[in-house]
């Protein structure tokens, strides 16, 4: 539902307002992640039960999902993280799933309206699961905390470049 208001939202809006809006979102996206073993480790202490924000911040993710995209799964894995606890696998293998609810969402919809061309759509959709399931299959052979440190330098970079753009 989430990916088809954002989808609305950018029909209606256009990208001009989020596009500002955007590095700001990613780098909070990152910083989310970046804290989120500190953040869980203290609820768990405190009884603080942070997986019931997990749904409602992962709507919002939809949300930019279905609008922007660009960072999402750094936010994605931010949120995640607050149901799934620190188990990285699981937390990256839901947002590899959602990830291709989220983003059918938007690409059918431009799709039925002629926004897209379906054979680009085509090979961006293929190439999309393609680098899903080798991304999975190489964090495996990866200590986590090397992949905490990717994705925080990739987000930093991403907010840097949408900050630059």
């Amino acid at each position: 539902m989430g990916a088809a208001v954002g989808t609305a939202l950018l029909l209606i809006s256009g990208d001009r307002l989020f596009g500002r809006l955007a590095p700001w979102l990613i780098l909070l996206a990152t910083a989310l992640f970046a804290s989120g073993p500190r953040v869980l480790r203290g609820s768990e202490s405190s009884g603080l039960r942070l997986t019931r924000l997990a749904l409602p911040l992962q709507g919002i993710v939809a949300v930019y999902g279905g609008y922007f995209g660009a960072g999402m799964g750094v936010m994605m894995l931010a949120t995640l993280g607050m149901g799934f606890g620190a188990d990285y696998h699981e937390t990256n293998a839901a947002k590899n799933l959602l990830s291709i609810v989220i983003q059918s969402i938007p690409v059918a919809v431009f799709l039925a309206l002629g926004l897209v061309e379906a054979r680009l759509a085509l090979a961006i959709a293929a190439s999309s699961m393609l680098g899903g399931w080798l991304g999975v299959s190489a964090t495996r052979l990866i200590p986590v905390r090397y992949i905490r440190s990717f994705v925080i330098l990739i987000g930093l970079a991403l907010g840097a470049w949408a900050f630059l753009k």
